[in-house]
């Protein structure tokens, strides 16, 4: 199998089997963990926490990172003091919001309901920091999104990082037989699934469902059911690289192809 079809089919299709237990509240599917052209390093999980659990204490990394609420609710805590780990605000996430972390930024999530709360994390760095302009983007920050029902109709982010020359999030959607031709970009594009279900190189993909098309490959979506559906897209623009086949294969953990494993939780 090349390494073509080995990414481009790097997807869920609705909400996966959690397969690793991290603790007995908190258990979590890596989506994909490797290199691409635009992140050294690109993590994608998707976690379901039981409720009154906490993943983590306080933390923070090198890697920028979106926590996109998918089902119930979570808290979480940020720090607006750089280089502190105290705590100084709290914001309730619920489907429809998600939350930015700049890199080195402490925060901490916990589930305050008695209901389970599934989430999805992307988390990336490169290999050399930008040049960010502005002090209000090294704070982590909530951000609101409504679903619409056309492509790119609402973009929520659109701004340089730490180590992306832009991150762009935008809410989208697509009517009943409405959709796209394949094309490609030179940035990376991670494919959020929120509501109906939408159709990728002949598989259908429900909410729930999470879709990687690296840059330089070619992705498009159709819409084949009577309703609307709606998604958000996160596009990582960087400098892209070229790195040997061999090079991403090895870096993706288990060559993970969840397209064809199936797999949903029942």
């Amino acid at each position: 199998m090349g390494m073509k079809k080995r990414l481009c089919n790097n997807s869920t299709q609705g909400f996966p089997a959690f397969e690793k237990r991290e603790t007995d509240g908190w258990r979590r599917s890596i989506l994909f963990r490797g290199s691409t052209r635009n992140a050294d390093w690109l993590g994608i999980h998707m976690s379901e926490l039981a409720g009154g659990q906490a993943p983590e204490p306080v933390v923070k990394h090198q890697e920028e990172e979106l926590t996109i609420v998918l089902k119930g609710e979570v808290v979480i805590g940020l720090c607006d003091k750089h280089g502190s780990p105290e705590i100084t605000r709290h914001e309730v996430l619920k489907p429809g919001r998600f939350v930015f972390h700049p890199s080195e930024r402490y925060h901490y999530l916990e589930n305050h309901t008695s209901d389970p709360a599934t989430y999805l994390a992307v988390k990336w760095h490169a290999n050399a920091r930008q040049q960010v302009p502005s002090r209000q983007l090294h704070l982590s920050r909530p951000v609101e999104y409504s679903k619409v029902d056309t492509p790119g109709a609402d973009s929520v982010i659109d701004e340089p990082t730490t180590w992306l020359d832009r991150l762009e999030v935008h809410a989208s959607g697509l009517l009943p037989g409405c959709g796209y031709k394949p094309h490609l970009d030179d940035h990376d594009v991670i494919i959020v699934v929120l509501e109906g279900e939408v159709t990728f190189g002949g598989i259908a993909h429900p909410s729930g469902s999470c879709l990687l098309h690296p840059g330089g490959w070619k992705h498009g979506l159709r819409n084949e059911t009577g309703k609307p559906a709606h998604y958000l897209v996160i596009e990582l623009h960087g400098k892209p690289v070229h790195y040997a086949p061999m090079d991403v294969l090895e870096l993706t953990r288990d060559a993970v192809v969840r397209a064809a494993a199936n797999l949903r939780l029942r």
